[in-house]
């Protein structure tokens, strides 16, 4: 009887969602002409991060930055 429901878990949580997709033909499609991510990791760093901010703002440029918890705790002035 468990393993009954383990497949029925199992079809529920993966194999349904993707013939959901496939069937109905959901997918999320956006074009974007010349574009493009910027991402910096592993900050902030004192040094660098203030003027990597600066440069950014100057060419309106926007970007994505993933931050280490010990740094973001030691350097909290540099998370906006």
């Amino acid at each position: 009887m468990i393993y009954i429901w383990l497949i029925a878990l199992f079809f529920i949580y993966s194999i349904l969602p993707t013939l959901i997709v496939r069937i109905f033909s959901l997918r999320v499609q956006k074009k974007v002409k010349n574009g493009g991510a910027l991402t910096f990791d592993d900050g902030p760093d004192p040094v660098y991060t203030p003027q990597l901010l600066d440069l950014l703002k100057k060419h309106n440029v926007k970007a994505t930055f993933f931050v280490v918890g010990w740094k973001a705790k030691k350097y909290p002035y540099l998370i906006i």
